[in-house]
């Protein structure tokens, strides 16, 4: 999950197993509609620049050529 999602930016991480976290990080979002929706629209940003499908598959030809060549 920190691979996708900033802190405070894309939204909000909490540790595993902390309910009060939890708790907290889920208030903050209900509380605070507008950072709620530019956590929302900075994750879509995020996730459609570096984890398309167009991409993957440009690395993953990429990847097979590399190796091909190293045959």
């Amino acid at each position: 999950i920190p691979e996708i999602i900033e802190n405070g930016k894309t939204g909000i991480l909490v540790r595993p197993k902390n309910a009060k976290e939890l708790e907290m990080g889920l208030r903050f979002l209900l509380e605070h509609p507008e950072e709620r929706k530019l956590y929302g629209e900075n994750l879509e940003k995020k996730v459609a620049e570096n984890f398309s499908l167009d991409k993957m598959v440009r690395e993953t030809l990429v990847l097979y050529k590399s190796q091909e060549m190293l045959r």
